[in-house]
This record gives C-alpha cells, structure tokens and sequence, in this order.
C-alpha cells in the first residue's frame, strides 16, 4: 500500500499581500466617505430647508383653517380670529386665533376658544395677513331728519317797549305755582319742535319745577294740565345768595305738530316752604301777547282777571331747536372677504419664506377691508 503525499499550501507573496492592504484602505475610506456625507444630509433644524419645511407646516394648518371660516372677529396684519363649524361636539361653532406678537424670534401661538395658547411655530421672523374681498355699494334715497341751530323761542327780561315796569316777587310752593303763556314762531318746513331749556329769575330757597305745556287753546291762555315731556327740578338751596337765573334742560320735550304756536311755561313748587319767581308788572303796559298767571289753589283757580292780563310778566326764557326733513342720498356698502393672503418665514435665512394666498369658500361679510 503507498502513502499519499501531503499538499502543501501556496502562501500570499509579499506583492500580493500590499496590494490587498492597499485596496482594504480605499474601500474603507469609500465607506467613510459615505458615512460623513450620509449625515450631513440627516435634517439638524438649522438649514433653509428645514425653515422652509416648518414654516410650510405652519401655513398648511392655517390655510385649512382660513378656508372653512363663517365668519371674523379679528383681522389684522399679525393676528386673526374666526369662527368655524363646531369640532368640539357641543354643538357650537369654535373659535380660532392665529397670534404673532410682531417681535421677531417670537413664537407663533394657536389657540382655540379662548383657551390657552399653544406654541405652532417657533422662531418667527415674520408673519403677515393681508386681505382681499369684494365691496358693493348701494345707494339710495331717504328722508333724513335734521335739526336746526337752537333758536331763542321767547323771552320777557327788561320789560316792555318805553315801559320797564316794577320787578316783583310771587311766591312758589306746592299750592302756588306760576305760568307765563307765550306763541312759538315755527321755521317754514319744521316737522317737529323741541324745547331744550327755560330759564326764570326766582329765589331758590326750596324745589320747584320748570316744564313746558300746551295752552287749552280756549282763548283763555291757560296751561293743560299735562307737561310736555319731563319737568326738569330745580333743587332748592338752604340759604341763596339771593334772587338768580336758573335754568332748566329738557330731554323729551318734543311736539310734532310746530304749526300749533301756543304755549305756557309752568312754575311749580314743590315743597310747601315757598320759593318765589320774579315777574315785571305796569298799569300802562301794552299787550304783547304774554299773559302771566298764578294760582293759589294748585291749578283750581287762575289769576288775573281777564282785563287785567297784559299788565305783567313773568321774567323768562324759552329757547329750543326745530326738526325738519331732508332728502339725502345714503350709501350703503357691504364688504365679503374673499381671500387670505399669508407670508410666513422662520429662521435666519432670509430665502426660507413661505407664501400662500387662501380662498374663503363662505365669503362671509366683513366690515371694512
């Protein structure tokens, strides 16, 4: 039996073993190449892309927003609040505000309801809404109410013509009152007639009251019993410096009938402690169509007899503003909001600036854009 020979193993040449270790190290420097090149592509949150990605986030989630607005309660070029259908499951519309606070670096906050706000984007450099719409204006024709300057109506101060006569004093209390007839003058085409205010010379040493009445237009120049509108008080003074102008502001003193001229102005105590009124009086005073009276008995019963009317006068002034109808042309506008227009940039790079333009499907009506 013959014994094999044993083969023996051919070893790597020192040429073949360099050549290998030379080809080992290019292709572990290829991987490292790679390596280095594969993460600097990985997002660091610093580059103009990244920006741009964030921003564009940002903006989608507004814009789906805006699109479904019903309608708007704050519109300005760095906030924006609007209603939207119910996504709270209560049944009611929810409200969404976009806020930035104009700062650059600030955060732009979301917010839903009222509620807290929450941080969307950070670092923002600039936001900014613009709007766009679609105005209609309609004009017409409208009787429109004007009111004149305020006219001095009447008055009796320094007496009559030639004759000043004496200045006498009538008590006023809650049974003595006093009451001057006097005739209005109407501007031509005046619809309506309101007294503003009177003044008397009295004693303020208790309350009374100043309105203005309807005479009875019996040609007895006496006042009806109602006021017009609301008597003003004039509150009494404990101790006067003496006998003055007071004055009494009408509010709702307002007939609408100007062509009607006759009028009396009523004095009326209201405490049973007199106060007392200034009035002129002269035998040989002509009749200028003011008459004063008093009564004594709350109204029941008047004062002076007829032949003796013309002879004095309480010291007075009327003054009030007359209403007319004018024809004007108003014109009415509606404004409907159309669309958004949204820019949006974070970061530094002044490139990573995202731009949109939203169009609100429900148009709703806005005021001025």
């Amino acid at each position: 039996m013959r014994r094999g020979v044993p083969t023996r193993r051919r070893a790597f040449t020192l040429v073949e073993l360099v050549v290998s270790v030379a080809v080992m190290a290019v292709v572990m420097g290829a991987l490292g190449s790679a390596m280095v090149i594969a993460s600097r592509a990985l997002p660091d949150g610093t580059s103009a892309v990244d920006s741009i990605m964030t921003a564009y986030d940002a903006a989608e989630q507004l814009t789906g927003d805006l699109s479904t607005a019903q309608t708007f309660s704050l519109k300005t070029t760095t906030a924006i609040e609007f209603q939207v259908a119910d996504r709270t499951n209560d049944g009611i519309a929810d409200t969404l505000r976009y806020e930035w606070s104009g700062t650059a670096g600030d955060p732009l906050n979301f917010s839903i309801n009222d509620g807290t706000a929450a941080t969307l984007v950070y670092d923002v450099q600039e936001f900014n809404l613009s709007y766009a719409g679609l105005t209609e204006s309609t004009t017409t024709t409208e009787q429109v109410a004007t009111e004149s300057p305020e006219y001095p109506l009447s008055s009796f101060v320094t007496g009559w013509p030639l004759d000043p006569g004496v200045v006498n004093q009538r008590a006023i209390s809650t049974a003595e009152w006093s009451s001057e007839f006097f005739r209005v003058t109407p501007l031509a085409e005046a619809t309506a007639l309101r007294f503003t205010r009177a003044r008397v010379r009295a004693f303020p040493s208790a309350s009374f009251s100043v309105a203005i009445h309807r005479s009875r237009n019996d040609g007895t120049y006496l006042p009806e019993a109602a006021a017009i509108g609301t008597p003003y008080i004039i509150n009494g003074v404990a101790s006067p410096s003496g006998v003055m102008w007071v004055t009494g502001f009408f509010t709702d003193s307002r007939v609408t009938d100007p062509t009607r001229t006759d009028y009396c102005l009523v004095v009326k105590g209201l405490q049973a402690t007199a106060a007392s009124v200034e009035y002129r009086s002269s035998s040989s005073a002509p009749d200028n169509a003011l008459y004063y009276f008093w009564t004594t008995d709350s109204g029941s019963t008047w004062s002076p007899r007829s032949k003796d009317l013309h002879k004095q006068d309480l010291i007075f002034e009327v003054h009030g503003v007359f209403e007319s109808m004018t024809t004007s042309e108003v014109t009415t506008s509606r404004y409907t909001l159309k669309t958004v227009n949204v820019a949006l940039r974070t970061g530094s790079d002044a490139t990573a600036r995202v731009v949109t333009s939203v169009p609100i499907f429900n148009t709703p009506e806005v005021p001025a854009l």
